[in-house]
């Protein structure tokens, strides 16, 4: 019904000028890194510790990616270490108004914390591609969280036939360069 093709009055970020914090940087986190620099964003990243990234990253403790990012983007293993790292007290931490993406494990997040991160507008929004018991219940507070930046997936970052294709092709890969030896992809 409008006469202009375009929506101006809904309030669009510019990703220009912003900053990008990347919990994990392996593959997929270097990846997304890359992609917010061609967006011109700055981009912050807190890998595993003694491990060299040769590829100039900005490397910053946790509380300063928390604290600097308009949105943090989570690629990170889950483990004893990280399990629920995005608590209450990381939420205070972060930038009033950011943007929390999780496409990692359901696991780095404590629901409920975000939750009231949410509602309390500390946080603007959060995309979720992972919740932590999955398939959700039905009564899950993050699901009757009626937050209107609040984005739910169910876990389908990997379900394209192309996806799930290269996974099958990655593991033949892994499989015989073990085989032979040579082991590849190593985790740990």
């Amino acid at each position: 019904e409008s006469p202009m093709f375009c929506l101006m009055d809904y309030p669009i970020i510019d990703l220009a000028g912003r900053t990008l914090g990347l919990i994990g940087y392996g593959e997929l986190g270097q990846a997304v890194g890359r992609l917010a620099e061609a967006f011109g964003m700055r981009v912050l990243v807190m890998g595993r510790e003694g491990v060299d990234y040769s590829d100039g990253s900005e490397r910053v403790s946790f509380d300063t990616l928390l604290e600097q990012s308009d949105f943090v983007s989570l690629h990170g293993l889950l483990n004893e270490r990280t399990a629920q790292m995005m608590n209450r007290d990381a939420f205070r931490k972060m930038k009033p108004g950011s943007f929390l993406i999780n496409t990692a494990r359901g696991g780095l997040v404590d629901e409920d914390a975000l939750c009231d991160a949410l509602e309390s507008g500390q946080l603007a929004g959060a995309g979720l591609d992972v919740v932590t018991t999955e398939p959700p219940a039905v009564d899950s507070r993050l699901l009757n969280c009626k937050h209107p930046n609040l984005i739910i997936t169910p876990h389908s970052a990997w379900a394209s036939r192309e996806s799930r294709q290269r996974i099958v092709d990655i593991m033949q890969s892994n499989l015989e360069a073990f085989i032979e030896g040579a082991p590849i992809n190593r985790v740990a």
